[in-house]
């Protein structure tokens, strides 16, 4: 639902990228990546990942890295995405408080 309303904000519907611009003005406080990591696919050299503001905000903004075939299409699998979401983010929140 979070998802939902944040692209219907920026104008996206279904599956798309949001756009550098809107997270160069509104910084996320957390980022969620899913990036595809199976050696057969492919990387895009024009692929905004490689971005230089996306690099740095992804090393100063605590961010979740999942492998993408656990967002690729809906699945049960999803299920195992929360868990590793909600694993991460216990973890952020036990190392803060230290």
């Amino acid at each position: 639902q979070v998802m939902r309303l944040l692209f219907n904000s920026v104008g996206l519907k279904g599956w798309g990228d949001l756009p550098l611009e809107y997270l160069a003005f509104k910084k996320p406080d957390l980022i969620i990546t899913g990036f595809y990591d199976h050696k057969s696919t492919k990387v895009d050299n024009w692929t905004f990942a490689r971005h230089g503001f996306l690099v740095e905000l992804l090393k100063t903004t605590p961010t979740i890295n999942l492998p993408g075939s656990l967002l690729s299409c809906n699945g049960l699998f999803l299920g195992i995405a929360v868990q590793k979401i909600t694993e991460a983010l216990s973890l952020m929140v036990i190392e803060e408080a230290k």
